[in-house]
């Protein structure tokens, strides 16, 4: 007996139609009747009962499966055991990050280039960060430099030190025709911020309160709440110039101008850690990548 005459018949069985598993196999129904003749002719015994319309385990047949079903099972559960094997292998790097759409474009980059490596993140509130067990759950943090706490104990490297805000705004928006806006223009609009707690958020607000916006009825949402908002032209959100790269395209971000606000993004890793060549390789990657924004 063949592994492929075994699928076939289990195939068969499965299906009670020549037709129709032969059509499930990607191959024609006379060569798997062909298929499944010479196997009852290797066993020498019939499988089947046959029917006008159907095909039918007979006592024997329905014996073969029972041993045909715990045969394939465990081929695949090797197969599952073998694929989990050659994963933990691979290296792991777990990475914290407080604004998520910022860093998809470095993470899918290094994941393209460095497949032998696992990366994986997370996205931490805030009220996270005061937590010192951080460190035994990633190994890098990914954040603005005014998320992290002063007694956070971390070493750093700048990623992006000059990231401004933008204004989120739908492309038949008023103010989508303008190359840049003011504050002013922004006060009296339907505002709809990130949520409480969240690294945007926390600078959102900071660039209103600076502006004297006020913004306590404004709509509190998740990223895909506030992409629908903008999308129905119900609302205008805030983001960065960098972020906005890995954002809805076809949204308009406009620069807010006269403002003092700018950000400065880095890379934090435990003060005690000596970093492993793999993360030796993330870091050099981060920086490299985000070598253009700091020129």
């Amino acid at each position: 007996m063949e592994l492929q005459q075994l699928r076939y018949f289990k195939a068969v069985a499965d299906a009670g139609k020549i037709a129709a598993a032969a059509q499930s196999l990607y191959i024609s129904p006379p060569a798997l009747s062909a298929t499944i003749s010479r196997l009852e002719k290797e066993l020498d015994t019939k499988l089947f009962t046959r029917t006008n319309n159907r095909i039918v385990l007979n006592k024997q047949g329905e014996m073969l499966l029972d041993y045909v079903n715990q045969v394939l099972g465990l081929l695949n559960r090797a197969e599952a055991d073998l694929k989990q094997s050659v994963q933990q292998e691979k290296e792991h790097i777990q990475v914290a990050v407080t604004f998520s759409n910022l860093w998809v474009g470095l993470i899918c980059a290094f994941s393209l280039e460095h497949p032998e490596i696992t990366l994986s993140y997370t996205t931490l509130k805030l009220s996270q960060l005061s937590d010192p067990a951080i460190w035994e759950r990633s190994q890098f943090l990914l954040a603005e430099q005014e998320d992290v706490p002063a007694a956070f104990a971390a070493q750093s490297a700048p990623l992006i030190e000059d990231d401004r805000p933008v204004l989120v705004v739908h492309p038949s928006h008023p103010l989508a025709k303008k190359h840049s806006v003011q504050m002013a223009d922004i006060a009296g609009q339907t505002l709809v911020l990130p949520v409480f707690d969240q690294s945007l958020h926390r600078m959102t607000c900071q660039l209103l309160d600076s502006a004297g916006i006020a913004h306590d009825s404004a709509m509190e949402c998740s990223y895909m709440v506030r992409r629908s908002m903008v999308m129905q032209n119900r609302a205008v959100s805030f983001s960065t110039v960098n972020s906005s790269k890995y954002e809805e395209p076809s949204f308009c971000y406009i620069p807010i101008e006269g403002v003092g606000s700018k950000w400065s993004h880095r890379l934090f890793w435990s003060k005690n850690r000596v970093l492993s060549k793999e993360e030796r390789l993330f870091f050099d990657f981060a920086t490299d990548y985000f070598e253009d924004t700091r020129a």
